[in-house]
């Protein structure tokens, strides 16, 4: 049995992103999370709101997915914030993640909101990801 498609393609994100050097780089590792630990170290990017969207045909399955990619930077000013989405905006848009059961048929980035983080400094980036993927 396959898994669902949402959790297949959060798998083949986080394997992207935690093979991407250049997003390593920036995070000062692999601080890419599902979950985020208690007392997890900043800057980090966690996976946040998904949702997913009968998008078939009656002659094809598919699925739209929605996902957020919360990014949290303790870093004073925007810098910080907007460099971790760009790496990640590179990795994923020059990569072909690989999911399992699944075929993507696409990804894009939609959009990037940057707020201030209300706890003492830093910045939070929100990266909106629009994707369709089709059972194997």
């Amino acid at each position: 049995m396959s898994p669902a498609p949402g959790w297949a393609l959060q798998r083949a994100l986080f394997e992207t992103l935690v093979a991407a050097p250049g997003v390593l780089s920036i995070l000062g590792g692999a601080r890419i999370h599902d979950h985020v630990p208690r007392n997890a170290e900043r800057p980090y990017v966690v996976f946040a709101n998904a949702s997913e969207i009968d998008a078939g045909t009656s002659e094809c399955a598919a699925t739209e997915h929605v996902l957020t990619l919360d990014i949290w930077s303790d870093a004073p000013g925007r810098r910080q914030a907007l460099s971790i989405a760009a790496a990640i905006r590179d990795a994923l848009e020059t990569s072909s993640p690989a999911l399992v059961g699944h075929h993507l048929v696409d990804l894009r980035q939609v959009s990037t909101t940057l707020t201030p983080d209300q706890d003492g400094g830093g910045f939070r980036a929100s990266m909106r990801w629009r994707a369709v993927t089709e059972p194997l």
